[in-house]
């Protein structure tokens, strides 16, 4: 499957959201509407004037090509999933829990959507290419049906991708909520808001709430969480991300000390 050539979708249907949706593997015309809305929750562009902008910019800089060459790097240094990857402009008004990223991204199996900005440093396409990336990977390599990923199991992706991006694009290139908050205060929410509800399932709404930090939780707890429990395993283990793409999450839980 590979980068599809929505760049062709968009200059020939730039104002018919219906026309690029229709496109998309699995998704029928009654989905579209909704799936478009999905994923304008997690970055998806509406045309407009200023998207058109950001559209073009990613035109000039080949977006597709370089998005095309992490796939065929990552693909063969994980032994990863052929999947179809999907990138569009991202919406200029997009914000993440008070945050404006020029950059995002969504795994669903076997597709992943990219929404970038042609201001974005190449390096900060290839990092969130690595987090989703890393998220159809591990899906794959696991095996597990879509209904039986608990909140432990969404924890554990979001930190292992994250550490991933640190390993293979730099220090300076992983999220925010990765260095939000320090070993104390994540023992203590972990103690206080999630090690009771590991087992919540994903269609839980209490699930995202803890994963996302919504509410008075801390933003972004259960992704800072993650990435403290993957940091702290893997210099334990002296291991790097291909060693543990494929563990299961209770093995990190197991192994983590968070008194």
């Amino acid at each position: 499957m590979g980068v599809y050539n929505t760049k062709e979708w968009l200059m020939n249907h730039w104002d018919e959201p219906l026309e690029w949706m229709s496109k998309i593997d699995g998704i029928s015309e009654r989905e579209a509407i909704s799936f478009y809305r999905h994923l304008q929750q997690h970055g998806m562009f509406a045309p407009s004037k200023r998207t058109r902008a950001t559209f073009e910019g990613l035109v000039q800089k080949k977006a597709w090509k370089e998005i095309e060459r992490f796939f065929l790097k990552y693909k063969q240094l994980w032994n990863g999933p052929n999947i179809g990857i999907y990138l569009f402009p991202i919406q200029s008004s997009f914000s993440l829990f008070g945050e404006r990223p020029n950059k995002s991204g969504l795994a669903l199996g076997d597709s992943m959507f990219l929404f970038l900005s042609p201001d974005t440093d190449r390096k900060q396409w290839e990092a969130v290419f690595v987090h989703e990336y890393h998220h159809c990977s591990r899906m794959k390599k696991l095996g597990k049906k879509e209904e039986e990923y608990q909140l432990l199991d969404s924890i554990l992706f979001e930190g292992l991708a994250e550490f991933a991006v640190r390993e293979y694009v730099g220090e300076e290139f992983i999220a925010s909520w990765s260095k939000h908050y320090t070993p104390a205060q994540l023992n203590k929410w972990w103690r206080t808001y999630i090690k009771d509800h590991l087992s919540l399932s994903k269609q839980n709404p209490f699930h995202d709430r803890i994963l996302y930090g919504k509410g008075i939780l801390p933003s972004m707890l259960g992704y800072a969480a993650g990435f403290a429990i993957v940091d702290q395993c893997a210099k334990k283990w002296k291991k790097g991300t291909k060693e543990m793409l494929a563990l299961p999450a209770e093995t990190f839980l197991a192994e983590w000390n968070h008194s």
